[in-house]
């Protein structure tokens, strides 16, 4: 079963990572540009200068290690004081249908990337969907949804701008 998330995720209460601390390479700014001037040519491109945050919705690897099946998820959960990132990992049954495995107490909130990758190193990746929103200085968000590093879906609606595939 196929989890997804609402169209507009809830803004965190923790800042957003700001662009100067994510490596260029991940932003994938020329692929987003690409998207939206071939479905949406009106639009204003994106300056990587202009990008005043990029925040993580939620993240999806499935991968296989040691002849079984994992995933991980981490995903932009509300709480009282709101918003943070949260972790479920999960082992798939034979049939497939993943079972949540427990964490150590404290590591399902907010999750380090070396936390993260400490689970599918040395793993084959099966499958990498990608949900994020990036913020832009002129008021714009763009929010991004990616399966195995291919944009599936783009929504600008200060742009009027919808891109949605199969």
């Amino acid at each position: 079963m196929k989890e997804r998330h609402q169209h507009v995720a809830p803004k965190s209460t923790k800042p957003a990572t700001k662009v100067s601390q994510v490596k260029s390479k991940n932003l994938h700014i020329a692929k987003v540009n690409q998207e939206m001037q071939s479905n949406c040519p009106d639009i204003q491109l994106i300056d990587p200068k202009n990008i005043s945050s990029r925040e993580s919705l939620a993240h999806n690897i499935h991968y296989r290690k040691d002849g079984e099946v994992f995933r991980v998820r981490v995903f932009l959960e509300d709480g009282n004081n709101g918003s943070f990132q949260k972790l479920v990992h999960y082992k798939e049954d034979k049939d497939g249908f993943p079972h949540i495995l427990p964490l150590p107490k404290g590591k399902e909130r907010e999750p380090s990337a070396e936390y993260l990758k400490s689970f599918y190193a040395g793993a084959e990746i099966l499958h990498d969907e990608k949900d994020y929103r990036l913020e832009l200085k002129d008021g714009r968000e763009i929010s991004i949804s990616e399966i195995n590093g291919k944009i599936v879906k783009l929504n600008s609606e200060q742009d009027d701008c919808l891109i949605e595939k199969e």
